[in-house]
């Protein structure tokens, strides 16, 4: 497997120095360029990220709905072929293989060949850090852009014909729809982007009446000082626990969720570092996360233990 830390750190430096020469060839030959007055195919592109991906549905159900004449394609790393297949929501998937670097260059030049000789009319990078997909779409001839400006990356607003905004105030899939709402309205100011995310983005999850009763508990003890981020913590976890396991896992809440923490922050960490120890290396970081790591196989060795004991199968993920 291609090194995620390498894949990232080759995005991030050589990939500003690619995007900064195409962004000035773009903007040399903009003039040159035609534009098709219709949009025939678009192209997607998301691949770090397997939540991302989930989320990004209610984008790509509303690009159904502002382009219904159009082919939707979507382009993402082979990992996330299934996830893709079971949302349903585009016409074709294209994959990048990222198990070796002959793999990845021999897929990313197949890939880009079949856009170009396809004939897409617009990309839009769902991206908000990574340069690849930008450089993916300039070789693959896509005449028209549309992602998120950083300002960090000043080449972005010469490259993209649609620089959305990137606020991290908002969740994933408001991003990703404030997107499309630019793109099909060209409201700079998202006068009416919360009627747009309303249609599109209010989606919830249906939890027991024991999950409620325990946001009303949180919210009605008003007279305390409540640690709003240990209670949403236990919340998001015991959530979790009854839609995906049918398993009450509340009692583990705390040492769960520290060992959430400490391994998402290895994990951060591991990525932006690209000579950082391997795992096996026993310095306290490391023993840490794999303490963290075991925590949480016994936790779930313990759910799924329990279940094949009773035999019920109450339709959630471990009776896929």
């Amino acid at each position: 497997m291609f090194d995620v830390r390498v894949m990232r750190w080759i995005d991030n430096h050589v990939g500003n120095l690619i995007c900064s020469i195409i962004a000035l060839g773009w903007v040399v030959t903009r003039p040159l360029r035609r534009r098709r007055s219709t949009v025939e195919r678009i192209v997607v592109m998301k691949f770090f990220g397997l939540g991302s991906i989930v989320v990004s549905a209610p984008a790509l159900r509303a690009l159904r709905d502002a382009y219904p004449d159009a082919e939707l394609h979507f382009v993402t790393f082979r990992s996330n072929r299934e996830i893709l297949e079971l949302l349903g929501l585009t016409d074709r998937s294209w994959f990048i293989d990222p198990s070796s670097p002959r793999a990845f260059v021999s897929s990313t030049l197949s890939v880009a060949r079949g856009l170009r000789r396809l004939g897409v009319d617009l990309v839009i990078d769902l991206e908000f850090f990574a340069k690849f997909p930008l450089v993916l779409a300039a070789l693959a001839g896509i005449p028209r852009k549309a992602g998120f400006y950083l300002v960090q990356e000043p080449w972005r607003r010469r490259l993209l014909d649609v620089p959305g905004s990137y606020n991290h105030y908002f969740h994933t899939r408001d991003i990703f729809l404030s997107l499309v709402y630019l793109l099909s309205t060209g409201d700079l100011y998202y006068l009416d982007f919360d009627a747009f995310r309303r249609r599109y983005g209010d989606e919830r999850t249906v939890v027991s009446r024991d999950a409620h009763d325990r946001v009303q508990e949180v919210l009605a003890d008003r007279g305390q000082v409540v640690d709003v981020d240990q209670e949403m913590m236990r919340l998001t976890l015991r959530i979790a626990g009854e839609t995906l396991l049918s398993a009450d896992i509340e009692g583990d809440a705390d040492r769960v969720g520290d060992a959430v923490s400490i391994l998402n922050s290895h994990a951060s960490r591991s990525m932006m570092r690209l000579l950082a120890p391997p795992l096996w290396v026993p310095i306290p970081r490391n023993l840490r996360a794999l303490r963290s790591a075991r925590l949480l196989d016994r936790v779930v060795h313990e759910i799924i233990a329990r279940r094949r004991a009773t035999g019920e199968d109450p339709g959630d993920l471990l009776s896929m």
